[in-house]
């Protein structure tokens, strides 16, 4: 038999499936292994100890597996072959030199005995994993054809981006040493902490008040970004203008070395780069997007950093012949803890108002019937730290009043919201009985810390003080609201990238056995960001929203109350991924307002003239670009 008849008789074992399976690519040709045709010790493992950090193959085997004498089985690591090279390149080597073998099939017999490990894959048949076991090994399938296109990039862009920001971290730079040099702080350089602190907070320097707290090791006053942020914001405006130059200097530096730099430097001959999603870089589920290292084809940035706002975006750009589709959730976090805590007031607001849920918590915080826009915005921002377990000192860190009106606030907010307080008082008892908490859709995320006490242990070995117990306690109490949210939305975005990926493949779409019309390229926290040809747009806004939003209907019991407040997607076309010409679905008994164009089912606001030409029946359809190869 072939590998390929062979594969629907043999469960095969993998370690980190996504990897291996797209290795096999070439000779496979699979771009689908179904869930029950193999096995995942990697996903297995962060599925039933999402807690954990250390989920690799060798620290799994070391605490799961045993030598025939019964003791740990501790895998040899690579370097310890060849301990004098200070690089070693794996798939390079000869089979002929010592220990090549053995280090190779080490690896293949540790996963083979951890297929069987009733602690690794063989406790995925616990119904309490099994469900989002299954999940995470389609989302592998998804996650290797979606990394597989990369993404055009403009330098041209980017060296103008870079160019300017340049200019404007020296610029700022030249505003603070010439400030520092004035107090007798002479060849002065803004990135020093402890230049720094001695320049802003002492008596020889300017003396900012209120000052921060100092740093326990060196003594010192911190003046990390976070730190600096919040005495800007603190201050307002008293703000001395060099905290506002400190704070816009490290945004450029930032901007510069952890994106921009990279960009210009990287990227393949045709400037495409290509990035790598972790599923397993946090407890909740959601992926994580680091950096990578561009000698291994990886793109060098953390595109998760990028934010929504930012010009960056316009330098990721759609091949010839496709335009940018990026479609998000609307209001998805908020959705979320509606549906899963049935807070009536909440509920009636999506159904009957228009979903503003920040003006209810302004109107119960300052106790009136009409709130301003700026105590609106005082009600959004708390409204995050309140929903994800917050409380006084929350309210009063998000919104800058004091701890006397922080309570005053908090009281009222559970007046207002009854149902909701209960259900956070419930999550709290519940983790401390449970350690964990599942998600709607059935994920469990364990939080083991949730009853430690005074005079137990840590990780590492370390007393437990009362305080610490306290402050581990209250954190944990904060993760039993927060992760079913965040948790429901890692879920929520994997689900909907399966149902996209099957049914692309269903209609022929995908570029293996299809005419390549639609690729998902990136997936950034709630959005999802697509290339799809011109001709196809229309169709595949129908099909993406549609799939996008089918996940409210799988949530439910027993992991929370039946969902009654659908999820909402918000589209947005373009040349770039920082596309501005929304969408929405066109309503038979709803007229179009001026700005607005409809095209097939979609309304889109002010359209400008190129793209109205490409979506308008027998639009402009160029050439189909040359399909990117295979990494």
């Amino acid at each position: 038999l072939s590998l390929h008849d062979a594969l629907p008789i043999f469960i095969i074992d993998f370690w980190h499936a996504s990897f291996d399976q797209e290795f096999l690519y070439p000779v496979t040709g699979i771009d689908w292994w179904h869930p029950d045709g193999f096995e995942d010790g990697n996903l297995a493992c962060f599925v039933k100890y999402s807690d954990d950090k250390a989920l690799g193959l060798k620290p799994k085997s070391l605490q799961l597996l045993k030598d025939p004498d019964g003791n740990p089985y501790e895998m040899i690591e690579l370097k310890e072959l060849f301990p004098n090279r200070r690089k070693i390149n794996f798939p390079s080597l000869s089979p002929d030199e010592p220990g090549v073998v053995r280090y190779a099939c080490s690896d293949a017999i540790c996963t083979r005995l951890l297929g069987d490990h009733p602690e690794s894959v063989g406790g995925m048949k616990n119904p309490k994993f099994a469900r989002t076991y299954r999940i995470e090994k389609q989302t592998a399938q998804v996650k290797r054809v979606m990394e597989r296109p990369r993404v055009r990039i403009n330098k041209a862009k980017v060296h103008d981006l870079l160019a300017v920001a340049d200019n404007t971290r020296e610029e700022i730079r030249k505003k603070i040493v010439d400030l520092a040099a004035s107090k007798g702080f002479h060849n002065f350089e803004p990135g020093s902490p402890k230049q720094l602190s001695d320049f802003l907070f002492t008596a020889s320097g300017l003396d900012i008040s209120p000052k921060p707290a100092r740093n326990e090791k060196s003594g010192q006053y911190k003046t990390d970004a976070a730190t600096m942020e919040e005495l800007t914001t603190e201050l307002g405006a008293n703000a001395p203008p060099v905290l506002l130059w400190i704070v816009a200097f490290r945004e450029q530096d930032k901007m510069i070395g952890t994106y921009l730099a990279s960009m210009d430097a990287n990227g393949d001959k045709n400037d495409e780069f290509r990035f790598q999603f972790k599923q397993t870089g946090a407890a909740t589920g959601r992926f994580s997007a680091p950096a990578g290292d561009p000698e291994h084809g990886y793109s060098g940035i953390p595109i998760h950093g990028i934010p929504g706002t930012s010009d960056l975006r316009d330098c990721f750009e759609a091949r010839e012949g496709y335009l940018m589709v990026k479609c998000d959730y609307a209001g998805e976090e908020l959705r979320i803890v509606t549906n899963i805590s049935g807070e009536p007031v909440w509920v009636k607001e999506f159904k009957e108002g228009d979903g503003d849920l920040h003006s209810i918590t302004a109107r119960a915080f300052f106790n009136k019937a009409e709130v301003s826009k700026e105590e609106r915005k005082q009600g959004k921002i708390a409204n995050f730290a309140l929903v994800y377990g917050g409380g006084p000192a929350a309210i009063m860190r998000a919104t800058g009043c004091d701890k006397l009106e922080g309570q005053r606030r908090k009281q009222s907010f559970d007046k207002a919201l009854p149902v909701f307080a209960s259900w956070v008082k419930g999550q709290h008892a519940r983790v401390k009985k449970d350690l964990g908490v599942f998600t709607p859709f059935g994920r469990w995320v364990a939080i083991p810390d949730a009853f430690i006490k005074e005079g137990e242990l840590d990780s590492r070995g370390n007393r437990i003080t009362a305080e610490d117990a306290n402050r581990i306690r209250a954190a944990c109490e904060r993760h039993a609201t927060n992760y079913p949210i965040q948790g429901g939305g890692a879920d929520i975005m994997k689900i909907a990238m399966i149902l996209i990926h099957k049914e692309c493949h269903k209609r022929h779409w995908l570029r293996n056995g299809g005419d390549d019309s639609v690729r998902m390229l990136l997936t950034v926290h709630d959005e999802i960001v697509f290339e799809i040809k011109h001709h196809r747009v229309l169709e595949a806004l129908d099909m993406i929203t549609a799939m996008m939003e089918k996940p409210t209907v799988m949530a439910g019991p027993p992991f929370s109350p039946p969902w009654q407040i659908p999820l909402v997607t918000d589209p947005l076309v373009g040349r770039t991924w920082g596309a501005e010409t929304g969408c929405h679905r066109a309503k038979e008994d709803v007229p179009l307002k001026d700005g607005e164009t409809q095209y097939g089912n979609w309304v889109f606001k002010k359209i400008p003239d190129w793209l109205a030409q490409i979506l308008a029946p027998g639009g402009i359809v160029p050439p189909t670009s040359t399909p990117p190869a295979p990494m």
